[in-house]
């Protein structure tokens, strides 16, 4: 049986995990423009982890055509929220130049144009069921709370000169093409645990050191 919300969508346990995903990235953003840093990665990190599992989720229940194809699109308006505009507020708040303005704004733009391509492809040619070509934009979610930990530690035009490498380096592996191994099997609890332990870390740095 189909579930529907307010008339319209499927909205089943995987898409669940994908709209909290999409509730995180909401959060990471006011956090963000609240000057709430540590707060504001955590949630980036929540939305990865809800990407992760998702699509775990959704290969494992029986769906219809349309169910499949509503969870390809909700998915990608989420992944471009929260892992194409929070970044990009993220970077901005940490580093409110114009220089990382320009550069969030090319990686908004990269992202974007990845997962149109992705929605455009989808269904429509061989999938390459070993690898993605160019960077996901949902690696956002592990790369920037990563690289944000030796960073957070320089000042001046250090500081702002890696910020700005870091978004433009992302935003060009996006549109690259480069092929990225998917992952699989114990990479998916390797990606949670290791996604749990950087969200303590940050959560430490905010509430506890």
């Amino acid at each position: 049986m189909e579930s529907r919300i307010i008339g319209i969508g499927f909205v089943r346990s995987a898409t669940r995990i994908t709209l909290l995903g999409l509730g995180s990235a909401i959060l990471g953003c006011a956090a963000a423009v609240r000057g709430e840093f540590e707060l504001a990665i955590v949630f980036l990190a929540a939305s990865g982890l809800c990407d992760l599992f998702d699509g775990w989720v959704a290969r494992r229940a029986a769906r219809t055509d349309d169910e499949q194809h509503f969870g390809v699109q909700i998915d990608t308006v989420t992944d471009m929220a929260a892992f194409g505009v929070a970044p990009a507020v993220l970077v901005l708040s940490v580093e409110p130049s114009w220089v990382a303005a320009a550069a969030a704004i090319i990686y908004v733009i990269c992202a974007a144009l990845r997962l149109a391509y992705f929605n455009m492809t989808v269904g429509t040619t061989p999938g390459d069921t070993t690898g993605y070509l160019g960077l996901p934009v949902t690696y956002a979610a592990l790369v920037f709370p990563l690289a944000f930990i030796p960073i957070a530690r320089l000042d001046g035009l250090a500081h702002s000169g890696t910020i700005t490498v870091l978004t433009l380096g992302m935003a060009l592996l996006f549109v690259l093409r480069v092929r990225v191994p998917k992952p699989r099997g114990r990479w998916y609890p390797f990606f949670a645990i290791l996604a749990i332990a950087v969200s303590g870390y940050w959560i430490a740095q905010r509430w506890v050191i």
